[in-house]
């Protein structure tokens, strides 16, 4: 909600006020019978402050408010979050059961997601389809089941370059995992849900020789480029 530009809050606010909308290239106005139930993570006093945020649709959808803990704070629900992520990711890519070793479930739950409930669902999916019958530790990214650490400094957000690069080593373990299970690129690339085409170039990117984990390295050669990305 508080990310919604300035022009969007207008129409927002009509709603709440007489329920009167119209559709994208229409001028045909409609009515609706609806509840509004919004969230953000930004603090919306500070946004009208600024004049980021409209006053009287903040004091429209000010009504019934509740503050939601991080889910590092929830541990009840990270545990539930974990199977119940689990087993959907299993049904979607139609695997049989996957099991959950106590040493990898003690690493998802002392981990202290800061991409609370989204994140638990990516680490999952990703675990899961490197899995070969149960989630090891080497499944979920590295930095997931990473011992904690004993120093008692805070913890420092780290800049833009260093979150792009855990994005990258998070995208090579993936890669690496996939090509351990299945030792064949087509395969690891349909997992992946893209072309195999695609999945080389993510081998050039991410310096991954797929020669070392395929057959002999003979069964699987890359097909040939045409140009198109």
């Amino acid at each position: 909600m508080g990310e919604l530009p300035l022009a969007m809050q207008a129409a927002m606010l009509r709603v709440l006020e007489d329920g009167s909308y119209q559709r994208v290239g229409s001028c045909e106005t409609q009515q609706a019978r609806c509840r509004i139930i919004a969230a953000t993570h930004r603090n919306l006093e500070q946004l009208v402050a600024q004049g980021r945020f409209r006053q009287d649709l903040y004091f429209r959808l000010k009504i019934v408010q509740k503050s939601i803990k991080p889910l590092r704070e929830r541990p009840c629900d990270l545990t539930l979050l974990i199977d119940q992520f689990g087993d959907a990711m299993r049904q979607k890519h139609g695997l049989p059961t996957v099991q959950l070793p106590p040493d990898t479930r003690a690493a998802l739950e002392r981990y202290r997601w800061p991409g609370n409930a989204r994140e638990v669902r990516n680490v999952i999916e990703a675990a899961v389809l490197c899995a070969d019958g149960a989630i090891g530790l080497e499944c979920p990214p590295p930095e997931v089941t990473r011992p904690p650490e004993t120093s008692t400094e805070p913890v420092v957000a780290g800049t833009a370059g260093e979150g792009l690069a855990a994005v990258r080593d998070y995208e090579r373990q993936l890669i690496l995992g996939l090509l351990r299970k299945y030792r064949k690129v087509n395969h690891v690339a349909n997992a992946l849900g893209i072309a195999r085409s695609t999945l080389y170039r993510k081998f050039a990117e991410l310096a991954i020789d797929q020669s070392e984990f395929t057959q002999a390295g003979h069964d699987e050669r890359p097909i040939a480029r045409d140009g198109i990305h």
